[in-house]
């Protein structure tokens, strides 16, 4: 008796080519990714997906501020501990709510530290008890978010804004300023969106890149790749040693004859990030359209999934007219912007010729660049997979000018002069000083 299509497990191989069982300590890897693979592929995109809710019960606020704002922070990195005093020092509020997720590959230790702090014990603070495996790259980075939401949804409890926030993310508001702030965009959404053709940003040329592949993530310990057999160039132009992998994710594995359906995009997908202040309508269209269903069903089988999420969600939302494209950051990217030609804007001509006769030439060049873009080309684009720049000792004085709610990324440890001259800084503003910049 033949085994059906799906009881067959494809081969996978990584990026060398060599079996996975061959390789040492990848076994428990393969397993992972041959159970994802299994459930992805009776996966239909109307499954519901899933999403867990915190009993947010006991939780303590202060009478009902004008504007309520929930913060939320992402805790995946090594100094956790210090990201959470820094949120608290700078934005702690008795009338807001702070919600916080802890990865699951954080150690016993680490847990037991945040239920020592002091700053955590505070009734309107919750640590959420539903911990994700949260992969950079992957779309889990992207689903702690989507717990938090739920949770607040499903427990009725109102607000205003919901703002996201990570563990490099340094604060440059106090809690009274961003709230004087949002209460001026009510029922407004700050998200950052950009196009694909997008054409002076190696960002923009990073997700073109990485479009036709479609992966399924490993457990959030890496991922599989459904339609390729080799890694695509855009990952060969990191160091060697990262060949395997999307900058700091967990290894990219290979199985071109994997049975996983596509699932085709009902519409343009837009990029951005997952760093946002979200306003209550919206986040209540994230958790419960159907529409919204789709796209998540889509997006996960996607490299760099958290930054296509919002963006592509709020373009094909209701809100689309009231979302602000911008993220109220503040962040310097590592590697200059490549142009890649924009078959967009207007081309200069030689002397002597006209215009219109050379447009149509010179638009069909600059399409050509996007969709073959040259090693240089893919160099910028790779130099930015890790993110933005870290802040050094030198940012302060620009930082501290700063409009933005937050700067990032963020590095305690390593800019120690920063982080001392940040504590003076934001002090001084939540006694109500104005200290000199």
């Amino acid at each position: 008796m033949q085994s059906k299509p799906s009881d067959v497990q494809p081969m996978l191989v990584d990026h060398m080519q060599r079996p996975m069982l061959s390789v040492q300590r990848m076994s428990a890897l393969h397993q992972r990714c041959q159970q994802s693979l299994a459930k992805a592929v009776n996966q239909p995109l109307s499954t519901p997906f899933p999403m867990y809710a915190d009993q947010l019960t006991g939780m303590e606020l202060d009478s009902r501020p004008t504007h309520r704002l929930v913060y939320f922070l992402m805790l995946s990195k090594l100094d956790r501990l210090g990201a959470v005093r820094r949120l608290m020092r700078a934005l702690y509020s008795p009338s807001a709510l702070y919600l916080l997720h802890l990865d699951l590959k954080a150690n016993a230790s680490v847990v037991q530290e945040l239920e020592r702090m002091e700053e955590l014990r505070r009734p309107n603070v919750r640590v959420l008890k539903t911990r994700r495996l949260a992969q950079f790259g992957g779309f889990s980075l992207f689903t702690p978010l989507l717990d938090a939401i739920f949770s607040l949804v499903e427990a009725g409890l109102r607000f205003d804004h919901f703002v996201t926030l990570g563990d490099a993310d340094l604060p440059l508001r106090t809690h009274d300023e961003l709230e004087r702030f949002l209460a001026q965009f009510s029922g407004r959404s700050f998200i950052r969106i950009r196009r694909m053709s997008e054409t002076a940003s190696p960002r923009a040329l990073l997700h073109r890149a990485l479009q036709n592949v479609t992966v399924v993530e490993c457990g959030g310990f890496g991922f599989v790749s459904v339609n390729q057999s080799t890694p695509p160039p855009l990952l060969l132009r990191q160091q060697p040693s990262r060949h395997c992998c999307l900058g700091r994710s967990g290894p990219i594995n290979y199985a071109a004859s994997a049975p996983v359906p596509a699932r085709e995009p009902p519409g343009e997908i837009f990029w951005g990030t997952q760093w946002a202040v979200l306003a209550l309508p919206f986040c209540r269209y994230l958790v419960n359209s159907t529409s919204a269903t789709q796209w998540l069903r889509v997006l996960e089988r996607r490299l760099l999934a958290h930054e296509l999420v919002l963006p592509t969600l709020a373009m094909h939302s209701p809100f689309r007219q009231s979302i602000i494209d911008h993220d109220l950051r503040a962040s310097v990217w590592p590697s200059p912007a490549v142009s890649t030609g924009d078959a967009h804007a207007s081309q200069p001509t030689s002397e002597g010729k006209g215009g219109s006769e050379a447009e149509p030439k010179e638009e069909e060049a600059a399409m050509q660049k996007i969709l073959e873009p040259d090693n240089a080309e893919l160099d910028a684009a790779a130099g930015t997979l890790d993110g933005p720049a870290q802040l050094n000792d030198d940012a302060a004085q620009a930082l501290f000018r700063s409009s933005s709610l937050c700067a990032r990324t963020f590095d305690a440890a390593a800019s120690p002069l920063l982080n001392a001259q940040w504590e003076h800084w934001i002090d001084a503003k939540r006694g109500g000083q104005a200290p000199r910049e």
